[in-house]
């Protein structure tokens, strides 16, 4: 169902601090998605702020806007996504839960960085450093 901003989906219910259960839910304009009422990062990357703009053969566009529709169109997608916990610690943590995402086989963190439409961590080892060389790689 799609509201003015916000893209709500029903994620599969598993009662563990592995998979998470609720609704996956993403604002336009924020660079978090919220399960229920706990707010979620997609572990390893940063979703491209939506105010960004990038230069590709000195020509401005608005790759924030268009990462995080894109982001939207993924979400909705006919398989319902599965997130897991990578750190695996219960919700009362304060911190934002880290989750890793797939819809069907794919992984949708992997997906994002692959396209484009996400930047992963710079520090040695972080996860979808091969998906942001393919994405570099396709400009």
């Amino acid at each position: 169902m799609k509201q003015k901003q916000t893209l709500i989906i029903s994620v599969f219910l598993v009662f563990s601090n592995v998979c998470l259960a609720g609704g996956l839910q993403f604002s336009i304009n924020s660079r978090y998605l919220t399960m229920g009422n706990v707010p979620v990062e997609l572990y390893g990357i940063s979703i491209i702020r939506y105010e960004s703009e990038c230069t590709y053969k000195d020509k401005n566009w608005k790759c924030g806007k268009a990462a995080h529709e894109a982001l939207s169109e993924l979400l909705k997608h006919d398989s319902q996504p599965v997130c897991i916990d990578v750190y695996k610690k219960p919700a009362v943590d304060k911190r934002l839960l880290q989750v890793e995402c797939f819809l069907g086989a794919n992984n949708l963190n992997a997906k994002l960085v692959m396209e484009g439409w996400a930047l992963t961590a710079t520090t040695p080892g972080a996860p979808y450093r091969h998906e942001e060389l393919v994405a570099k790689n396709n400009m």
